[in-house]
């Protein structure tokens, strides 16, 4: 896999980088989402969110662990595994993995090693200064 970063310093960034990624995801698809709190890793599930056209308000399913927006044209699952720390925890969540009509974005998806060989590929989030750093890479690499 080629070695694919993006910045953003601002919400306008995100989007652009949104539109860039959205081109990359297909119906059944895996992304996780590997960074910091406050890396910017829900952020970019919004701008994601309104390059797809929802309108629905975007929230961090931290504590609801999984959340489904829909589009005209797709569906968004949205996961947090912050919390989540087992294959069996997240199994006890009874959340299948699997949308002909929709995709998945899972943040903290290396809490769950078991889910790495599943996704697409991985975003890796850092922060520097106020630049949001997104890497694409191989889920195997987190």
């Amino acid at each position: 896999m080629e070695k694919v970063e993006y910045q953003a310093k601002s919400l306008a960034d995100l989007d652009l980088v949104a539109a860039k990624l959205v081109a990359k995801f297909r119906p059944g698809g895996v992304i996780g989402l590997s960074g910091p709190l406050g890396a910017g890793k829900t952020a970019l599930v919004k701008a994601i969110a309104r390059q797809l056209g929802i309108k629905d308000q975007v929230i961090s399913p931290t504590y609801l662990y999984h959340q489904v927006y829909e589009a005209p044209e797709l569906r968004v699952h949205h996961l947090d595994l912050y919390r989540i720390k087992s294959m069996g925890d997240f199994e006890a969540l009874d959340i299948p993995l699997d949308d002909d009509r929709g995709f998945f974005l899972i943040e903290w998806i290396e809490n769950v090693p078991e889910l790495l060989p599943i996704a697409d590929f991985c975003l890796r989030f850092k922060l520097s200064g106020e630049t949001r750093i997104i890497e694409e890479v191989l889920c195997k690499d987190l």
